[in-house]
């Protein structure tokens, strides 16, 4: 390479690079911008390839002009060789960083910014930029604009412009581009995006002989299509995506990004501007359907008015003449709906005193509304118009609001509110949710939260197909595609990646799952998980956790009942957990296969309680008795009957037989081969006792033989 006057051998791997480029160029000795440090280093001479370098073709972050790193910075072709890059790109400038909030896109634009300080500071002019309208010049190019989908593209502009010269853009131009962020590509493309930053509304570039047929249309993907984007991935179109195509095929997805095969290169003499407003919504939902996101993507989705294009389309039509030549070769295509109108909002002027708590002067509020554009006619109450640009403004509050901003918030007194302080309704899930807590942190358990969205794989990991489940139109990623209908496949996952540290877990988890219903938004329901696990199965020592707990929350009347769901491929559950005729949680091990799919090999209890059907049983407010004045009588009873009968049967038996017979306790239960076939042996304590004085063992004996002879009916036990 050559500085004009003495040549340097430079070895180089940017992609972009070129012969008859003009590129900056680093010397040896020069000192650089560290990409890694954001600190500096000195450039030497070094061998790569085999070769020695002795300078360096430098990119914008290289220099500290910009951030951009996918290839050398290209120049404009009229740049002077071996100038200083200071002395010819104006690099020192002020550069305002302004947090604009979703609701102002008019905001989001050099112009919008200065309209809006035109506005606060007082005796300030806006001058608005004046535009010749466009002029057709030569034969007319043919071209053909239809949109078929007018609801998602209110308005549709587009011009043909023959004879451009596509190239690096000036320096002043890429400058501009690169202060906000933006990386230059060539002219019609910087000027683009030039008018993007300018004017706030986004602009396209089409090589026009790429279009086939000569034709736009403003249409719906069809099933099966693809398109290849700028970023050079191709992304699969669904019919709901709203496309602008040609004769053939899409050449860019609406509002979002452009195709790659009629991009605008340095082969292209002949262009085709368009200037569109899209459905805010629709652009939205393709936009992260595709997980795609562009500068323009994030204009349109936050409403753009189909007035704006008009004034960008000219702006477009001057700087590509004045920068890249050519001549304009067809009329402007426009293509619209009736433009609609602000709404005029009626409005009393009192409002501002009364929300505001200052007097602001009836002049002075109209004053402030009218340097903002709006349109103020009436006396005594006001019909406020906002204008076009202002699709924010649709209430009375909103009014009061632009005053406010204009007269100034510090201005505003500073006052604490009077008054007595509202008394908050105390929230009874929350409530109980908060007890559940603090209970089983008490006895070791750990909390964990997991996402509200978990994948199909995940689900699928415990025989769940993802038909039970809602799917997420617009899923961040595969792995938050569904709205979980069950907090048991977290607590298996959090279980299966601690499993190796520690074989003794006890978790749990409070949260909502979702369940689909047709028509309308998902159930949501509270729910409460627990799992515990350790080298051996011990159903009983979760089954004593969950009583407890439901015993510390006042829950009274508790059972637990044999499952008659029976065992499926995910879950064991023993015991149905009911109070009364009310189901309100199961219990019971998780299948081995199951286990396994997670890494966990060995005995896993899981449970899960319907907080829905907790709430209205749990007491907030524990009973307290009188401690008993006089002596528990305790008798020992086993009996062998028939092993189907299970220890809540046997209880219930025995507990309504008397009201002296205060707890019955379960001692043990087995089998072997001593006891016929069939049968088990069941050993309880029972306790007996009176208010009011000391039982005899008369009393006690003939209460329990009322048990005994009841067992002998009613399942035809043997007391042993």
């Amino acid at each position: 390479m050559t500085d004009g006057k003495i040549e340097h051998e430079v070895v180089c791997g940017a992609p972009n690079i070129e012969v008859g480029q003009i590129v900056p160029f680093a010397p040896l000795g020069a000192t650089l911008r560290d990409m890694k440090t954001g600190g500096s280093w000195t450039l030497t001479a070094a061998k790569i390839r085999g070769v020695e370098s002795r300078g360096m073709l430098c990119a914008t972050d290289e220099l500290g002009v910009g951030d951009d790193h996918s290839g050398i910075w290209v120049l404009p072709s009229g740049t002077p060789l071996g100038a200083a890059l200071e002395k010819v790109y104006p690099a020192d400038d002020v550069i305002f960083h302004v947090e604009v909030t979703g609701n102002r896109p008019d905001c989001m634009s050099v112009f919008g910014t200065a309209r809006e300080a035109a506005a606060v500071v007082p005796k300030a002019k806006l001058q608005q930029q004046k535009v010749v309208p466009p002029k057709m010049q030569g034969t007319e190019v043919p071209l053909t604009v239809k949109v078929a989908e007018s609801r998602l593209c209110p308005r549709y502009q587009a011009v043909v412009i023959d004879g451009v010269r596509v190239g690096p853009s000036p320096l002043w131009l890429q400058q501009r581009l690169i202060s906000a962020g933006n990386r230059p590509i060539n002219n019609v493309v910087d000027i683009t995006n030039y008018i993007r930053l300018e004017y706030g509304n986004p602009l396209h570039v089409f090589d026009y002989r790429a279009l086939a047929g000569n034709a736009i249309v403003v249409r719906r993907a069809k099933a099966g299509e693809k398109l290849t984007a700028l970023d050079e991935k191709t992304y699969p179109l669904a019919v709901t995506d709203l496309v602008i195509a040609d004769a053939k095929k899409p050449v860019a997805i609406a509002g979002v990004m452009g195709g790659q095969d009629s991009a605008a290169t340095a082969a292209t003499t002949t262009i085709v501007y368009e200037v569109a407003n899209f459905d805010p919504v629709a652009v939205r939902k393709t936009s992260r359907r595709l997980a795609l996101l562009s500068e323009s993507s994030l204009l349109f989705e936050k409403g753009l008015p189909p007035q704006a294009t008009d004034a960008a389309l000219r702006r477009a039509l001057e700087l590509t003449l004045q920068i890249c030549g050519g001549h304009i070769v067809s009329p402007v295509y426009d293509v619209k709906r009736p433009l609609p109108r602000p709404k005029t909002v009626p409005f009393d002027p009192v409002q501002i005193t009364r929300t505001l708590g200052v007097t602001v002067a009836r002049a002075a509020a109209k004053t402030m509304l009218q340097r903002l554009g709006f349109v103020v006619a009436g006396a005594k109450t006001w019909r406020v118009t906002p204008p076009w640009w202002r699709s924010d403004v649709l209430a009375a509050h909103d009014v009061v609001e632009e005053v406010s901003r204009l007269y100034g918030y510090h201005r505003l007194p500073a006052q604490l509110p009077a008054g007595r302080i509202p008394v908050r309704q105390p929230d009874i899930l929350l409530g109980l949710q908060t007890r559940i807590r603090d209970w089983l942190i008490g006895q070791g358990f750990t909390e964990i939260q997991s996402y509200s969205l978990v994948s199909g794989k995940l689900l699928e990991l415990i025989g769940l197909p993802t038909a039970v489940a809602l799917r997420v139109a617009n899923p961040l990623s595969a792995e938050f595609e569904y709205l979980r209908p069950t907090l048991s496949a977290s607590l298996l996952s959090v279980a299966g990646q601690n499993i190796k540290r520690f074989a003794r877990q006890r978790l749990f988890e409070l949260a909502n799952i979702y369940h689909p219903k047709s028509g309308g938004l998902p159930d949501e329901l509270p729910m409460l998980a627990l799992a515990m696990t350790d080298r051996t199965d011990d159903f009983f020592a979760a089954k004593g956790v969950v009583e407890m707990m439901l015993l510390q929350l006042g829950v009274r009347g508790l059972r637990f009942v044999p499952d008659a769901a029976g065992i499926n491929e995910f879950w064991q559950p023993r015991a149905q957990i009911s109070v009364g005729s009310t189901t309100i949680g199961r219990l019971g091990p998780v299948t081995p296969q199951v286990l396994e799919r997670f890494g966990i090999r060995q005995p896993l209890i899981l449970c899960g309680l319907d907080l829905t059907a907790l709430v209205p049983l749990a007491h907030p407010v524990l009973e307290y008795r009188q401690i008993p004045s006089f002596p528990v009588s305790e008798q020992d009873l086993a009996a062998v009957l028939d092993a189907k009968i299970s220890w809540q049967q046997f209880r219930s038996a025995i507990v309504g037989i008397h009201p002296l017979v205060r707890q019955v306790t379960f001692l043990s239960a087995y089998r072997d081969a001593k006891l016929p076939p069939g049968k088990k042996s069941i050993a309880c304590r029972i306790e007996f006792r009176a208010d009011d004085r000391t039982l005899s063992s008369g009393e006690v004996d003939g209460i329990l033989g009322k048990v005994k002879e009841k067992l002998q009916q009613q399942f035809a036990a043997t007391i042993r």
